[in-house]
């Protein structure tokens, strides 16, 4: 699903100016805001995401 939307938005991106592409993110956030709404995603703390980040650029 990630991937498949990933690659979208990489083709979206060959073929549009940067006003689509902005809208284009819009719709993913208000998607992703609503998933989230929902209780169907998996969150995680700021902290966790943020030590995990720097430990593999250590």
């Amino acid at each position: 699903d990630r991937a498949r939307l990933a690659m979208n938005l990489i083709k979206s991106l060959d073929n549009h100016d940067d006003a689509d592409v902005e809208e284009l993110w819009l719709q993913e956030a208000e998607r992703r805001y609503h998933e989230y709404r929902q209780g169907k995603l998996q969150t995680r703390s700021a902290d966790d995401v943020f030590r995990d980040a720097f430990s593999k650029v250590r």
